[in-house]
């Protein structure tokens, strides 16, 4: 008699990293020492003529570099660095949900050519954690994706704490 080969599949919600979600802590939470968390939003994409390009970069510290580039409304800030406070990094932490950004990072969903794309990441402890998503909310509509809201609300935070850090009053894509 042959022997019956079983394939496994997932049983459930991926898990979260260990180390990383206990170090960023739930959501709505905010460790009592940030230091040692790096958080990293990149954004590009676009026609040359519609190009738009957004980095931002802060630690635990306060730490920031910023960088944005967008050819349709003519704004063009190159690397900036700047320091942010306790309490704006202490927004952008509480914002992290690092279970369902290990969720959203495992659900593979296509991004058509020319889309705006974005990429965040969220490192701590020597572990990382990144998610690709499309960033114009157009865009996405318009292709039928869903941006998972854990990850909304992160980007959005960034989004306007380095819209004050640069002066540009809409910095989204």
């Amino acid at each position: 008699m042959a022997e019956e080969i079983t394939k496994q599949s997932p049983g459930g919600v991926p898990a979260a990293p260990g180390g990383l979600a206990a170090r960023i802590g739930p959501a709505g939470v905010a460790p009592d020492d940030p230091s040692g968390i790096r958080i990293r939003l990149e954004v590009a994409g676009g026609h040359a003529d519609e190009r738009y390009e957004f980095r931002f970069e802060a630690d635990g510290s306060g730490s920031t570099a910023l960088h944005v580039v967008d050819r349709i409304r003519k704004v063009e800030k190159r690397r900036r660095e700047g320091r942010l406070a306790k309490a704006d990094v202490a927004r952008i932490v509480k914002s992290l949900d690092a279970a369902r950004l290990a969720q959203a990072a495992r659900v593979a969903q296509p991004i058509p050519p020319d889309s705006v794309v974005g990429r965040l990441t969220i490192t701590a402890g020597g572990e990382e954690l990144s998610v690709v998503f499309m960033a114009d909310r157009e865009q996405a509509e318009a292709a039928g994706v869903r941006l998972d809201p854990a990850v909304a609300e992160s980007v959005e935070e960034i989004y306007r704490l380095a819209g004050r850090q640069l002066a540009v009053k809409d910095i989204r894509p």
